[in-house]
């Protein structure tokens, strides 16, 4: 039988033992004779791989380039929506506040009794082939009479304008005959100094209506 030599104290160990008897019988009685103190269990070998991923700090991600840009979008469409809007209002609550100073859209002079049942409106200012103005409007009867031979003068001029202020334009009309409740369409040439691009829109524009005929109803 093959037996083997404890280093720490020169004993023979059988084979069949893996550590000397001797050298463990003298740790325990040691162990035994100082009460109190324990033995602490060998430490175990740590991966380095662990250790490291233990103290790697956490890195925290960032919000994605497409989420970023999508928000920055949408508050730049909230903030123009809200800025067409406040100048909308400004414009609408301005031009509520220049039809209150304005005059009314008619004004008739001439013959008054009949001039109150005629009216000039639906406005449309074009230019034809040699830069003339060329005016569309509608000559309206609000009265249950048959007109007959009826002509006037209309000066053009703008709702915001001063009665000192030169009229935009002037132009002339005639009919043979208005029926009651009726209304004719005429196209005719607009004296004016201005070109077509120069006069306000037709929601700008009122007509002064002078009746040249017929004198009376």
């Amino acid at each position: 039988m093959f037996t083997w030599i404890c280093p720490h104290c020169g004993a023979e160990v059988p084979p069949s033992e893996s550590e000397c008897p001797n050298c463990a019988a003298r740790q325990r009685r040691e162990a035994e004779s100082q009460p109190g103190v324990a033995l602490e269990p060998p430490a175990l070998p740590v991966d380095q791989t662990v250790r490291e991923e233990a103290v790697r700090p956490v890195t925290r991600r960032g919000m994605p380039g497409w989420l970023t840009a999508i928000l920055v979008a949408a508050v730049a469409i909230g903030a123009g929506t809200l800025a067409v809007r406040y100048w909308t209002n400004q414009r609408s609550r301005a031009a509520g506040y220049n039809s209150l100073q304005a005059p009314p859209q008619t004004a008739q002079t001439g013959s008054a009794r009949l001039a109150r049942y005629i009216e000039v409106t639906g406005f449309r200012i074009i230019e034809d082939e040699n830069r003339r103005l060329q005016i569309q409007f509608l000559v309206v009867n609000h009265s249950p009479a048959d007109i007959m031979d009826l002509a006037g003068t209309v000066r053009l001029r703008s709702t915001v304008s001063k009665p000192s202020d030169p009229p935009i334009g002037t132009f002339e009309f005639r009919t043979t005959r208005l029926a009651p409740y009726a209304s004719i369409e005429f196209k005719t040439t607009l004296n004016s100094r201005l070109r077509a691009y120069e006069i306000p829109d037709w929601q700008y524009l009122r007509a002064e209506v002078e009746i040249t005929s017929p004198k009376e109803l």
